[in-house]
């Protein structure tokens, strides 16, 4: 059953919260497990089965040298690294991806802001010239 848009918000407001600049959260594993746990199951299942989980080279091979929005759906301990996701935009056109992030969030505000930002240019070779991450 998922949760109300309000509870969805305050679980983004922790997420956000718990993140560092470079990335890595500054909590326990299990606490921010606990919290990707509560934004997943506050999805409705329309959502879910719109955007599926997939694990993180999964989404690096589908959307190579691209920009992708993932709701994070489980972590590695180590630097409480990103392990699997739900990807709810990708572009390798940075303002594609701004403009489908912006729709996002007026249809979705609480979702949008639990979004973790992904770039996969970092694990695979650059083809052509893409703008500066933002």
């Amino acid at each position: 059953m998922a949760t109300s848009p309000i509870a969805m918000a305050q679980i983004a407001e922790a997420i956000q919260q718990a993140a560092g600049d470079d990335g890595h959260f500054a909590i326990s594993k299990c606490e921010l497990q606990r919290l990707f746990d509560e934004a997943d199951a506050a999805l409705p299942a329309r959502l879910k089965e719109q955007h599926p989980a997939r694990t993180i080279e999964e989404i690096e091979r589908e959307y190579p040298d691209q920009w992708v929005a993932i709701l994070v759906t489980s972590i590695l301990g180590h630097g409480n690294c990103l392990a699997a996701g739900r990807v709810f935009a990708h572009s390798a056109d940075w303002d594609t991806f701004e403009a489908q992030l912006h729709r996002l969030s007026q249809q979705h505000p609480a979702i949008a802001r639990a979004l973790t930002r992904h770039d996969t240019r970092r694990h695979t070779p650059p083809r052509g010239d893409l703008p500066p991450r933002r």
